[in-house]
């Protein structure tokens, strides 16, 4: 996905790889990616330790950066 949001965003036509804001979808995909999002007894996030999470994060950051997200996702 994210290397097509990428190509679309370079393409230099104007258009957008990924749509939306994050937080209607990014819950979704990362526990899909079976990250969990907090500790074995629910009583703490730990998402951010996980190195998967740390990836999926970092690849969002870099698109939005790139342009490949409209700036007011």
């Amino acid at each position: 996905m994210f290397d097509y949001a990428a190509k679309v965003g370079a393409d230099g036509k104007g258009d957008y790889g990924i749509y939306g804001s994050p937080q209607w979808y990014m819950t979704a995909q990362l526990h899909g990616m079976g990250v969990n999002l907090m500790n074995a007894d629910k009583t703490e996030f730990n998402f951010a330790d996980n190195e998967q999470a740390i990836k999926y994060v970092t690849r969002f950051a870099e698109l939005y950066k790139s342009g490949a997200i409209p700036k007011d996702s």
